[in-house]
């Protein structure tokens, strides 16, 4: 059951990621902040699984962004 959770808040992050483009991921979670922490982080690593987002932890603040 709790996967499918986490495959809905990777579909929300995907579809945000879709509006705003590239955004730290700081300002990701703000913005959809009716995720808790773990649940967040749970759905970045959901797309990055599926090779769907970058994430670029070489500059601060980490800037997460959809693959092209």
């Amino acid at each position: 059951m709790y996967q499918h959770e986490i495959g809905k808040a990777a579909g929300e992050l995907w579809r945000y990621l879709d509006t705003k483009g590239s955004t730290s991921m700081d300002k990701a979670h703000k913005d959809l902040k009716h995720l808790n922490k773990d649940l967040f982080h749970q759905a970045l690593g959901w797309l990055a699984r599926e090779n769907k987002i970058d994430i670029n932890s070489a500059v601060k603040p980490v800037v997460v962004s959809k693959k092209n």
